[in-house]
């Protein structure tokens, strides 16, 4: 192997990197991802292949973060209730439970 070969993985090879098992139809979730530009890929033909780069760009972009602060009892205390917000945006407690979908 040279080094002006360069590695590329098919859409099947991607699904089974990014989704294992855990999917029904993984390669169409990928295909979407792809088509909707979540995704960079190359287009060779009418078939989507990815670097090594590009997969790893792709697993990074799933990685998901902790929230930043756990809801305890002080900063509860801290928040405005539903109700004040819905009096400061001009609404009724009604409305509000409306909107919400409560009511």
């Amino acid at each position: 192997m040279s080094d002006d070969d360069i590695t590329t993985f098919s859409l099947a090879e991607i699904a089974a990197k990014l989704c294992g098992d855990s999917m029904a139809r993984p390669e169409r979730w990928v295909l979407r991802r792809i088509r909707s530009g979540e995704f960079s890929a190359l287009k060779v033909g009418r078939s989507y292949r990815m670097t090594p780069a590009q997969l790893k760009a792709a697993l990074a972009s799933l990685e998901t973060s902790p929230p930043e602060a756990a809801v305890t009892d002080e900063n509860v205390a801290e928040r405005p209730s539903e109700v004040d917000m819905a009096l400061a945006l001009g609404l009724t407690p009604r409305s509000a439970r409306t909107l919400r979908g409560i009511a």
